[in-house]
């Protein structure tokens, strides 16, 4: 990156961060620990094809945890010479040109994580193809302290490699997503979730935590990112807040254990399904986003409450009480 343009970036990231925040920005200069993609996506095709098996022994003394499963130069040839892989590559270095603003999104969201949890040891992140896994498009190992990012899986929802999906999913292959993504990944095994007999709000509160996080670790990015919602789906659950609530809590729902109430307000789907004449209008999901209010809610009326005390609470009545939500 230009050496004008980095701290450029800094300072407007470091504004960003302070006018979207009440509380008081938080001093991230003693974090040492740092974060960037390491490239193995890269070293790979451009290995050397015609000396194979030098190849493997080179890249596997670089990047040992992609060749865990064993060296066959049969299968590394075959993956290293295939034509998607290889058109897939040839679409990220069109969509990532450079990898330094996402390194200095990754590093600087990732200094956030640490300043929450200093006792996790600094994470590898790499960026690979993972040939359209779209099961996993990014994949957190805690035991290794390692992230995998398919960067293939972020070229943009237009692309044709997206198009058997549903638009709402392929809505989330979007290259502002990958950073996202990754630091969910990695924020995950510090939130507790109730699996039990667990309500609506149980789960509305687990992704409204989630939710939360994502918001401390990524202060430099709009709301529409965090919750991967469209300005329009967003404006619309900002504008009729009262409204969902007033559905949920005159309904019953929130302490209703039925499956069918999650598949409709909490888990992926292309709107919400309130059985009513606006359901079109609706973004999937809508009990997360609502989840989220009540979190932040939550954390303005508890300011001694610590993200990581926040992340192991599994008392939804607890946080739902104490928080005084009231759209």
């Amino acid at each position: 990156m230009n050496k004008l343009i980095k701290p450029l970036f800094i300072f407007i990231s470091l504004f960003v961060f302070a006018s979207c925040n009440e509380e008081t920005e938080i001093d991230l200069s003693q974090i040492s620990k740092e974060a960037r993609f390491i490239r193995f996506d890269s070293a790979f095709f451009n290995s050397d094809t015609s000396n194979i098996p030098t190849e493997i022994e080179r890249l596997s003394a670089l990047y040992p945890e992609f060749y865990a499963a064993g060296k066959n130069p049969v299968f590394w040839k075959s993956q290293r010479n295939d034509e998607q892989q290889l058109e897939l590559y040839a679409g990220t270095k069109k969509v990532f040109k450079d990898f330094s603003s996402l390194n200095e999104n990754l590093n600087f969201s990732m200094k956030h994580f640490y300043y929450y949890f200093p006792q996790v040891p600094e994470v590898k992140f790499y960026s690979y193809i993972s040939n359209l896994d779209l099961e996993y498009p990014v994949l957190y190992t805690p035991e290794q302290n390692i992230c995998f990012a398919g960067i293939d899986l972020y070229l943009g929802p237009d692309k044709p490699y997206y198009q058997h999906l549903p638009a709402y999913q392929a809505y989330f292959r979007q290259p502002a997503f990958l950073v996202r993504d990754c630091i969910d990944a990695v924020s995950k095994p510090h939130i507790a979730r109730k699996l039990d007999a667990a309500t609506l709000l149980d789960d509305m509160i687990y992704y409204g935590k989630q939710l939360y996080f994502l918001e401390k670790m990524l202060p430099q990015k709009d709301e529409t990112i965090i919750v991967q919602y469209t300005p329009e789906h967003l404006d619309f659950c900002k504008k009729n807040e009262r409204t969902i609530w007033a559905y949920f809590v005159e309904n019953k729902h929130l302490f209703d254990t039925s499956q069918d109430l999650k598949r409709r307000f909490v888990e992926l789907a292309p709107f919400s399904k309130f059985r009513m004449k606006f359901d079109a209008e609706t973004p999937g999901m809508i009990g997360r986003w609502v989840g989220w209010q009540i979190v932040r809610a939550y954390m303005a009326e508890n300011p001694s409450a610590t993200l990581p005390q926040l992340g192991q609470e599994t008392d939804s009545r607890k946080i739902l009480k104490l928080s005084g939500y009231r759209p």
